[in-house]
């Protein structure tokens, strides 16, 4: 009896799909360019909706533990984005030691915030008129502070996400859930900052 089966050529079998959406179930080509997902900017209402309370809650207990870390990595960022500028420009001095406790307390004042969920009204003025001004050093011109403001705003997404995911776990939902809580709260801080250019 003569085969039925029907030859397939050669193109057609190694030819890439063209349908990469995601029920087509086809990996995109390693070459398709994603873009980043910076922090979104956020405006919510007060007091923020439980499920953010929740992922706060989960944040706190894997962070809490290391502000002191997150206060150092985000100073020194800050002192090397001011030698960095230095060296640049050729003009400037050295970061004092008065220069840097000041930034130290406002960096832990600021993290605290984050980790808490502190969105109200005083807590987002103090953040653009008093701590970031002196963690970037623009003085009380707060529209200076903006693009740096939003530079430090994903420093501290990127290093707290860090310390959330530093371990394996067979269950990363609750991971998701400090996640989304820092999210949220960043976002909030990021639109306070964005705000001042219009201002």
């Amino acid at each position: 009896m003569a085969s039925t089966n029907t030859p397939v050529s050669t193109e057609s079998a190694t030819r890439t799909p063209t349908n990469t959406s995601p029920r087509s179930g086809v990996i995109p080509s390693a070459k398709a360019l994603r873009p980043f997902l910076y922090t979104t900017p956020v405006r919510f209402p007060c007091p923020l909706p439980a499920e953010v309370h929740d992922g706060l809650a989960e944040l706190e207990q894997r962070v809490g533990e290391d502000v002191q870390g997150i206060v150092r990595s985000l100073v020194n960022y800050t002192v090397s984005v001011h030698n960095a500028r230095t060296r640049a420009t050729g003009s400037g001095s050295a970061t004092t030691v008065s220069v840097l406790n000041r930034r130290r307390r406002a960096a832990r004042a600021w993290v605290l915030a984050i980790l808490t969920g502190r969105v109200d009204g005083t807590t987002l003025h103090t953040l653009t008129h008093t701590w970031l001004p002196q963690l970037i050093g623009t003085g009380p011109d707060t529209s200076l502070a903006v693009v740096p403001g939003e530079r430090l705003v994903e420093f501290l997404r990127g290093n707290i996400s860090a310390r959330v995911m530093d371990e394996p776990a067979d269950n990363l939902v609750p991971h998701a859930k400090a996640l989304h809580g820092l999210e949220v709260v960043l976002g909030i801080h990021l639109q306070a900052v964005r705000d001042q250019a219009a201002d």
